[in-house]
């Protein structure tokens, strides 16, 4: 990719513009890569930090177990998240009811 040292110099400077616009994303791309690669090494070495020096009894952090995502939800996705959200707020407040009417008997 790129161009011959003897075609940049038969070019002139507004046939060189689409090569130096395509070389600025590549540059982009690789500095997102590089980037998103630290967010995984410091989440990682976060984790074992964090299992290493907690308390006894603390519950172990663990490692993501998806990969980060870089691009946007599809309207499908958004809809299974949500119904997932959905059935876990419903499952907490049946914990609780269940909590409440136990206490309730209690007495």
């Amino acid at each position: 990719m790129g161009i011959g040292a003897s075609e940049f110099w038969q070019l002139n400077v507004r046939t060189l513009r689409p090569y130096l616009l395509a070389e600025n994303i590549r540059r982009e791309e690789r500095n997102y890569f590089a980037w998103l690669q630290g967010a995984y090494i410091y989440d990682a070495v976060g984790v074992v930090m964090a299992n290493a020096f907690s308390k006894k009894g603390t519950k172990k952090k663990e490692y993501c177990k998806e990969p980060i995502r870089i691009t946007p939800l599809t309207e499908e996705e958004k809809a299974i998240k949500a119904e997932k959200e959905r059935r876990k707020i419903f499952a907490m407040f049946d914990a609780m009811e269940r909590d409440f009417k136990a206490k309730e008997k209690e007495k």
